[in-house]
This record gives structure tokens, sequence and C-alpha cells, in this order.
């Protein structure tokens, strides 16, 4: 408890912080000036880690991984955490670093949930947060990350969403796209690429006598070959290349498209179909793929997942090798009945 007495002429302040006992004389004989000092003395102290080094906001962290960490990313990922640190700034900014405990995130996890804010979106968030606080350690700004010892089965994700076009639906969408999207959908169905995969392709990395695409720059950072099947084959070959652009889509000044989403969304509602996303049209591609017998490995490569685990999600659309299974075993169990009979 702080306080302040008389000793002598002058008046003396004395407080505990961070376990420390402080005790200082004011060198004034006024109490109200003694008052200012001790309060001015309070706020220094508290500005200073229990070693006596200086102790950092969580604003300065926010600042100083914009400027050292996020340029460094893909500018999609980069433009993800520019979002994020706004959604974050007013509930952490004004905190020190070792002011962020289990106390304070659930508290934030608390007051998202009351926004209705999605499971999966306070993950991210916290995400981004660990994200910040982990450069924080590397610049010994923080002993260690707090984020990462916070038990988050309180925001468990929901499950998986796999969300695929039947054929119908597929030649719905088809009909109701724009000229300029007609082409992506398609490709996107017969090669399960991503969207900025699509928008960001180059006939550089088009391959046609081999029948391959060769993505460089890609969502895990680990460059891929997509194989080409006759329909993406039929697609490419018929596209009209621009004189100078070196996309495959592009506008008619041969700038690559930005953004599909708007025209897509348009697309999706006059084909009358419902819950729909482009990346879906990737889903699209890995459902009818095992549905139509490709195995779980070979799709993994196709679609650049970085583990089994990612893949597996489409593994209960595969059931053709379990009916096998079952007749085998059942024919199994016959021979050995059979087997074990006593003579007639």
């Amino acid at each position: 408890m702080a306080s302040i007495y008389k000793r002598g002429r002058f008046y003396w302040v004395k407080f505990q912080i961070n376990g420390k006992r402080v005790q200082q004389s004011a060198k004034t004989a006024s109490k109200a000036e003694a008052l200012k000092f001790l309060a001015k003395l309070q706020e220094e102290f508290r500005k200073l880690d229990p070693n006596g080094n200086p102790r950092h906001t969580v604003r300065e962290a926010m600042e100083r991984f914009m400027i050292e960490h996020v340029p460094t990313l893909k500018p999609t990922t980069a433009a993800g955490y520019r979002y994020t640190v706004r959604l974050l700034h007013p509930h952490f900014a004004a905190l020190f670093l070792d002011e962020v405990n289990r106390a304070r995130l659930a508290e934030y996890v608390s007051a998202r949930k009351r926004e209705r804010v999605k499971p999966a979106t306070i993950r991210r968030n916290l995400a981004c947060l660990s994200s910040i606080l982990s450069q924080a350690v590397n610049w010994d700004w923080l002993p260690y990350n707090p984020v990462r010892a916070f038990d988050k089965r309180t925001v468990r994700e929901s499950k998986a969403r796999i969300r695929y076009l039947t054929p119908e639906e597929y030649e719905r969408l088809l009909k109701a796209a724009a000229d300029y999207l007609r082409p992506m959908i398609t490709l996107a169905v017969h090669t399960g690429m991503r969207a900025d995969e699509l928008l960001s392709l180059e006939w550089r990395q088009v391959n046609l006598r081999r029948r391959e695409i060769t993505l460089e720059k890609t969502k895990t950072d680990l460059p891929r070959v997509i194989p080409l099947n006759d329909t993406a084959m039929g697609l490419l070959t018929s596209l009209p290349r621009h004189l100078v652009s070196p996309y495959v889509f592009h506008k008619a000044d041969g700038d690559r498209y930005g953004r599909i989403v708007a025209g897509f969304r348009n697309a999706v509602q006059r084909a009358r179909i419902k819950d729909f996303r482009f990346h879906d049209l990737r889903h699209t591609y890995a459902s009818w793929a095992v549905q139509n017998g490709m195995d779980l490995y070979r799709l993994s490569r196709i679609l650049g997942h970085t583990t089994m685990a990612m893949t597996a999600r489409y593994a209960h659309l595969q059931t053709d090798d379990l009916h096998v299974a079952v007749r085998q075993v059942a024919q199994r169990m016959a021979t050995k009945a059979q087997d074990s009979a006593p003579p007639g």
C-alpha cells in the first residue's frame, strides 16, 4: 500500500511493487507535491519488470510486429494479420505484455462469444495474438508466450465443413456464371486449385505437353504439380492468350483479377445454390475424386495438404473398398466353416 509521511522538513513516499519495497524522499515540504511525486514514481516503477528492465506494452509489440514481421508474409496472409490486429487492439493494446495472462485471455474469449463471434474466428484471433507474443519472446520482451498455455477447449471449432456440388448443381452454376468467370470455375473443379492460385496462374506454369500445371507459390510455400484431365486440357487449349499479359485469366487490359467474390456470389444466387463459396469448388474436386476411386495419398499430393489428416476429411466418401473388405471377410468365414465341418 502506498503512503506518504513526513520526516524532518520533507515528505517521504513508500510503496511496494513487483515484490520490492520502494522508499524515497519527495524533497518537498508540500503534501500536494509529495502526492504528485508518489504518483509519478509509481508510474515509473510500473514500467519496469522485477529485474529493473523496461516493460513493453502489447501496442508496442503490435507496431513492431506490423513493421518487421508482417511484410515478410504472403500478401493474403499479411492482409489477414492486419485485419485481425485491428480486432485485437481495443482488447489488449493498452496492457503490458506481462499482463496478458489466462484470466485476460478468458475475458477476451467471453467477450467475443457475447458478440456472437464464431469459435473458429476466435481461435484465429488468438493465433494472431500468439504470433505477436512469440515475436515478443524473440525480442526478449517477454519470458514466454501465455497464449500457448491457454486452454482453448472453451473455443472448440465446429466440425469441418465440406460442401460440394452435385453434377446438376455444377451445370446450373456454369450456366449462371459470367463469361469471364466460367473458365475459372471449370478449372477449379477439375484441378482443386485455390482461388489465389488460379488468379495468379501464368502460362509459363502450364505444360500442355506433359499435361501439368506447376504451382510455385502455394499456401504451404511448397511447390506442387497438378495433372490435367481431358476437361482441363480442353479448357486451357481453347483459352485466348493476351499479347503481353502472362496470366491465364486476365482482364481486357491484361491485368490479373484481384477478387472475384462478388461475381461468384451473384452466379451462385442466380443458380439458386445455397451455402456455397468459391473454396467449395476445391471440396468438389476432392469429393468427386474420392467418389471415383482416387486414393487419399494421391489426392493429398494434388491438393498440397501438409498432413494426411487434412485429406482424411474426404475418407467417408470412399466406401467401395469397405464393401470389398466385408465381402472378403465373409468369404473367409464361410471357407473356414466348411473346412471345420465334420465329414458327412
